[in-house]
This record gives C-alpha cells, structure tokens and sequence, in this order.
C-alpha cells in the first residue's frame, strides 16, 4: 500500500510519515518548506495553493492531509479570519487525489469545531458544530467542501477531530504552563476542577493504521482523544512534583478570571485553564477495535520530564 502524507515537515505530519513508513507501507511526504528525506522517505517540496496537482501522480492508495493554511489564528472568533481561497482549493485538491487513483482520504482536522468548552458533557462524534476561532471555523469550512466534494468522486472521505496534541517538538501551551510552573508564580488556580482531554501525538499512528486497515465503512467523522483527561489542577501538581518547584495557589472567582482574561485579548486562555473540553471516542474504539499503544498519563509524565 502507497501513502502520501501532506504537511509532512509539520509537528503531526511528521510522525505520521515516521511510524506509517515504519510499518512497511510505502510513504511519500510533501511540505511547503521542505525538499528531502526524512527517515529514508522522500519528502517532495509542493505548493497546497496552486491548480497543478500532477505531485499526487504517484499512485497512491491513502492520503493522509495534515497541511493547513499557515497563518490562521487559534483565537477567539472576531471574523471569518481565512482566505477563501485556500477552501476552494482543498476541494479541487480531493478531487484530483481521486482522479490520481487514491482511494481513501483522510482529513486530520480539530475537535475544536465542537466549540471551546464541552461543559458538563462530553464532545463525540454526534456533536453539533460550534466553532467560536478563527482556526475552528477555517477546519469546519474545509471538512463541509471536502464532504460535498466526496460525494461526487469515488473516494472515500475520513475526518479525524483530534484535541490538543503534545509530544515531542510539539506541545507548546503545556510547556508554556511548565513554564509558568518552574518560575514560582502564585497562581489564581486553586480547586480548578476542569477535566480537558489531551492526545500524544505518539498514538495517533496507530489509530490510523487501524482506520485504514478497517474493513467496513471508514467515512465519516471519527473523534478521537485520550483514555483519560486531566484537570488544570492535576497539571500543575504533575508539574510541580517532576521539577521539585513549590506552587502557590490561590482562589479567583472564574467571572473575574473570565473578564480580565478577556479584557487583555487573551479570551481563549480562560478556556484552557478553567472550562471542560472532553473528546469521547469511544465509537471510534469499538468501530475499530482500537486503544492507545500507551497511557496517556504515563506518557504525559515523561513529556513533563524531558522537558524540565
């Protein structure tokens, strides 16, 4: 089986092409950026945003698309924030994947579309849509024209909303909190108790190795996330204990939070340390008999540690 993975130099892109080129598939990357080999695959410099698609001439059997427009904000929703442009472009993109002969195209796209805060639920695949940033609206803009598209080609279309990814060279919002840890700044955090779901970015290869190999229908939406989620309290106790840093916390009513936070642009930040956000994927497993190479608390903790 041939793969083409695209956005391959980015922080997802390119651990999917390691593990995917790893388990005896033939994988061929392409980046913006980047013309080479990464891991012995070849890794072909393209442009996403032009009509010539004659790169996926290569006859592929799967697509796996992580290449996003650059420069689209992970912020509070003011505007349509995109260029249009490269909405169109995503469709004439899966239409010539299915003229080159690929047969399954997956489209990793955020569970950010169900919205910045899952409240007392959870997210799944039933969801409604709610996306409230600029970034969340421009990855439901572009599943809604892949979806039209794939229904007048003979190509199967898989979307996969992913939390919050970390691993390694990736993860900055975690290492920002760890940051914040290490420094012994009081905190207005104290008996936080979110719960937020997080994905290593370690077992999101398998996952996809299970959907592709999947026998039955692989179209669709499939939600995907950890086995456990974590509260910002619990966060930074695992931080603090891994470093040895002693933290203070302190209570703050979540409205005054919530208004200062906005008030200074940082809307989204409030969102993140005080608001639920839980990705169910339980369909996901039992669709695919699937579950995660390793826990996601064993592998968070290792995170923290090699980047103290």
């Amino acid at each position: 089986m041939k793969i083409g993975v695209l956005g391959a130099t980015g922080f997802i892109g390119s651990h999917i092409l390691n593990i995917l080129s790893e388990e005896d598939f033939s994988c061929v990357g392409f980046s913006r950026t980047y013309s080479g080999s990464i891991n012995g695959c070849d890794v072909n410099l393209c442009s996403f945003d032009s009509d010539n698609f004659q790169w996926l001439d290569h006859d592929f059997d799967v697509v796996v698309d992580c290449a996003d427009p650059p420069h689209i904000p992970n912020t509070f929703f003011t505007g349509r924030g995109f260029d249009e442009f490269h909405i169109s472009n995503k469709r004439k993109l899966i239409t010539s994947a299915s003229q080159y002969g690929v047969k399954h195209y997956i489209y990793m796209s955020s569970a950010k579309i169900f919205g910045e805060c899952s409240h007392d639920l959870s997210f799944n695949e039933n969801s409604p849509p709610n996306p409230r940033s600029s970034y969340a609206s421009m990855k439901f803009a572009i599943e809604n024209v892949l979806q039209k598209e794939s229904e007048t080609q003979p190509i199967v279309l898989s979307i996969v909303r992913i939390p919050y990814v970390y691993g390694k060279n990736g993860g900055a919002s975690l290492l920002s909190l760890l940051n914040i840890v290490n420094s012994g700044l009081w905190l207005p955090l104290k008996g936080v108790s979110n719960q937020r779901s997080f994905l290593a970015v370690s077992n999101l290869p398998s996952f996809l190795l299970a959907l592709i190999n999947h026998n039955d229908d692989k179209s669709g939406v499939w939600c995907l996330s950890s086995d456990e989620s974590f509260s910002t309290s619990k966060l930074i106790s695992i931080m603090s204990n891994c470093s040895g840093s002693k933290v203070v916390l302190f209570s703050v009513p979540k409205i005054v939070m919530r208004l200062f936070l906005f008030f200074i642009g940082k809307n989204d930040l409030y969102f993140k340390l005080y608001e639920n956000f839980v990705v169910d994927d339980s369909i996901s497993r039992y669709k695919l008999g699937w579950s995660p190479l390793s826990s996601d608390s064993q592998l968070l903790l290792k995170f923290i540690k090699d980047n103290q």
